[in-house]
């Protein structure tokens, strides 16, 4: 028995593992410095390109109403649209079968988990 509950807790830290690593992810994602992800970013003005609503892109004005993520990773005024703690929470929300669809090795792992303390209790 000794071996199946060694098992089961292996099993149990790779979920918690590959848990945490999504989650890393999807805040890393929400907030990492991008256009999409800046507080500032207004309408769409072309392909990746977005008007900065406190014109803070460049020296001219029409350079500092234009933004696009090169200049975004770079910004002193970059503010993330979606705060860590938000993020977070965003993931931790989502159901089950989403973090399965987002991480199909997370799903897997699951199953694994699950089958393994279901033969557990035989």
């Amino acid at each position: 028995m000794p071996s199946r509950t060694r098992a089961l807790d292996v099993l149990t830290d790779a979920v918690d593992h590959e848990t945490r690593k999504a989650e890393d992810a999807f805040v890393w994602a929400h907030t990492a410095k991008a256009t999409n992800n800046c507080k500032h970013a207004g309408q769409v003005i072309g392909d990746a390109l977005r008007a900065c609503t406190i014109r803070a892109c460049g020296v001219t004005e029409l350079e500092s109403v234009c933004c696009h993520d090169r200049k975004a990773t770079t910004c002193t005024l970059f503010v993330p649209a979606t705060p860590p703690e938000t993020a977070r929470r965003l993931f931790r929300s989502q159901t089950e079968q989403e973090l399965i669809a987002a991480w199909p090795t997370l799903g897997k792992l699951l199953r694994m988990l699950r089958r393994a303390r279901a033969e557990d209790l035989d």
